[in-house]
């Protein structure tokens, strides 16, 4: 067999990468002078002075490892053409099948197949070293306590084989113990069936109910000992399923690693809720286990919103996601599972295969959709899908078992409740903070090994210098109650128009023209004194409706700061009416129009016609009386004419000034 290549200078072995080889050059230098490689007396053989410019020196290949050795005749084996070019090929598809076999083999054969291949190249060595190869052969016998007819079987193995396909001919072919003890197919089957399955009995009890039923039906039954080796030869897929169920078959395939870094900031979360095992007591005194919904970016793995309640409801998941929408940014894409809280109609109606309660066209749309972020649907309990698990864990170790929780920690399952179980519990408000801290100081821990952090940064850290590139859109003021919990039928006070909720009055300028309506209002649970937003029953927007404090009976700040806000108001309204009234009283007066004097009645004579009664005065009726008044007379006078004229049987004319007269009588 000839080489290509035999020789090698320090730097040239250093990059060729070659197994159990040093790959750097001051390395190799330092194997050389450790193994002795430029002894004396093998010089030209093992090492030789290096011709060219530069010096230095060069080594025979068969100064390295083994393994080194067999990667090097693979490289530098110059086969010729012809005949045993195709003697070449046919030897290696013939070991390829070998080398197919040889890995399969147990540790034990692939070791003994190295000593052998040691043996032999020590015998090699020393006969290019000019010892006899008898002497050779008798010393290696020596030193690894063999027969010489033992070595030269080794050698005949692998006579025309290349070296570096030693390993896969030296290796023992001896299969061990073939006999298989004697055992019936039903004992067999018998005890498959009593061993896999769910209850997962030992293999002593399995094999004592064996023993027992065997003797009734006359089975051969082997030892415990040769039936454990036949389970373990069993795939495992089966006992896994058999006797640790659906899921657990399920991890036997490897969970796909996903890589997160192909995100920007914000640009995809995953949001999941997350029960402590801490007892906190809620203002009203009951006492419970709160519930936190939290949202996660996905490139960073910091948690950048959270609520916490007594419940898991669409209402936390609604005001979380509002939190991020408003502070940070609105995300493109949000991983949740198909729980109820997370798969609200209020929340994430017209999503597409939402899967939760009846689906219909005229369902509302919700606030996730109505953001523009598209929905993901994954399967629960996978955290390889939905990372805020992992980060669920990473707080329920440093939350609940906080010092100031002492005494209120639950144990994580029911066996591991600890000796002061239910001895205290937390008020909500100290336990908030808890949580408040415990959440930043996940945020803010340095040197994180995910993609993202590189092992140098904090979650907080790479998600900001992400969030600095982005683009993504935060929601404006006016938009952000499109979140919160809505009230309807909220009277305003008849007067000033202000709103009292929850034990606060809330008023601005804009409510007084709506004073003793009914208003809607939508508000922050968490933070009521933030202030209502407030619509019409149109569902108009009005305005924001600040919370006005109470101030002491006696707080003379509080006095002077309401009394400067109500002067304020009152100056603002004088400006408003500056602005509407451009006219005084006085430019009124002066643009009143002049009276005009009514012209004269006209002098015309009008004619009554007189007409016959049926009846008459008498005369005895109409004497005058001198008691009489002067008005009683003269209308008596007028009614004797008028009786006179009728008895006549004739017609007169009586003037207009005549009657007038006979009127005013």
């Amino acid at each position: 067999m000839t080489l290509k290549r035999e020789w090698f200078s320090a730097a040239e072995v250093a990059n060729m990468n070659l197994p159990d080889v040093p790959t750097t050059k001051a390395n190799v230098i330092a194997m050389a002078d450790r193994l002795l490689w430029r002894r004396p007396d093998q010089i030209n053989r093992w090492w030789r002075i290096r011709e060219g410019r530069g010096g230095g020196y060069e080594y025979h290949y068969s100064v390295l490892p083994l393994s080194a050795q067999a990667t090097w005749l693979h490289l530098y084996n110059d086969i010729q053409a012809g005949e045993e070019h195709a003697a070449a090929i046919a030897a290696g598809s013939r070991n390829a099948a070998r080398w197919a076999w040889f890995m399969e083999r147990p540790k034990t054969v692939k070791e003994e197949a190295e000593r052998r291949g040691k043996a032999l190249d020590s015998v090699r060595r020393m006969v290019l070293d000019g010892r006899l190869k008898t002497d050779a052969v008798l010393k290696i016998c020596d030193d690894y306590k063999i027969q010489q007819s033992t070595y030269y079987i080794w050698a005949n193995l692998v006579g025309a084989v290349p070296r570096y396909d030693w390993l896969a001919f030296l290796a023992p072919k001896h299969k061990g113990r073939q006999k298989l003890a004697n055992f019936s197919d039903e004992a067999w089957e018998y005890f498959k069936a009593r061993y896999l399955t769910l209850a997962r009995p030992t293999a002593e009890l399995c094999y004592r109910d064996l023993k027992r039923d065997a003797k009734h039906h006359g089975w051969t039954i082997p030892s415990l000992r040769t039936l454990q080796r036949r389970i373990e030869k069993l795939d495992p897929r089966v006992v896994t399923r058999m006797r640790y169920g659906e899921e657990a078959l399920d991890k036997l395939y490897p969970a796909q690693e996903r890589d997160r870094s192909v995100f920007q900031a914000m640009e995809a979360v995953n949001a999941d809720g997350h029960k402590f095992d801490v007892f906190v007591r809620w203002p009203d005194g009951k006492i419970g286990r709160p519930i936190l919904v939290g949202f996660q970016d996905l490139f960073s793995g910091m948690i950048v919103s959270w609520r916490m309640g007594r419940a898991e409801t669409s209402e936390l998941v609604r005001l979380a996601y509002g939190d991020m929408a408003e502070n940070i940014r609105i995300p493109n894409v949000a991983y949740f599972d198909n729980g109820r809280a997370f798969a609200a109609k209020e929340n994430t109606g017209g999503t597409p295969n939402r899967f939760r309660g009846k689906i219909k066209p005229e369902d509302p749309e919700g606030v996730l959709m109505a953001c523009g972020t598209r929905v993901i649907w994954i399967t629960p309990y996978r955290g390889q899908a939905k990372p805020i698990e992992r980060a669920w864990r990473d707080l329920s170790e440093n939350i609940a078992k906080d010092i100031r929780c002492a005494g209120a920690w639950t144990g994580n399952n029911p066996l591991a409740k600890p000796e002061d179980y239910a001895s205290k519990a937390v008020p909500i408000a100290e336990f908030f903070k808890i949580v408040h801290e415990g959440i930043i100081e996940h945020n803010e821990r340095p040197a994180r090994d995910t993609d993202a952090c590189q092992g140098k940064l904090s979650f907080r850290q790479a998600f900001d210098q992400s969030l600095a590139h982005s683009t993504l859109p935060k929601l404006p003021e006016t938009h952000r109650s499109i979140w919160w919990l809505a009230t309807e039928g909220i009277k305003a006070h008849a007067t000033d128009g202000s709103l009292r909720f929850y034990g606060n009055r809330f008023w601005a300028e804009f409510m007084v023209p709506h004073a003793g309506r009914n208003l809607t209002i939508r508000f922050d649970p968490d933070n009521i004194q933030a202030g209502l937003h407030v619509f019409d029953t149109e569902t108009r927007f009005l305005g924001i409706a600040a919370c006005v404090e109470k101030v002491g009976f006696n707080d003379v700040p509080g006095a002077k700061a309401h009394a400067r806000a109500k002067s304020a108001f009152k100056r603002a309204g004088k400006v408003l009416i500056e602005h509407e009234m451009s006219l005084s009283l006085s430019d009124l007066a002066a643009l009143r129009a002049p009276v005009e004097e009514p012209a004269p009645p006209i002098d015309t004579k009008v004619l009554r016609l007189v007409t016959r009664g049926n009846a008459a005065l008498q005369p005895e009726q109409l004497e005058e009386d001198e008691e009489q008044p002067e008005g009683q007379r003269r209308m008596l006078s007028a009614l004797a004419q008028v009786s006179a004229a009728r008895r006549g049987g004739g017609l007169r004319l009586v003037e207009e000034e005549d009657a007038e007269e006979d009127v005013d009588a």
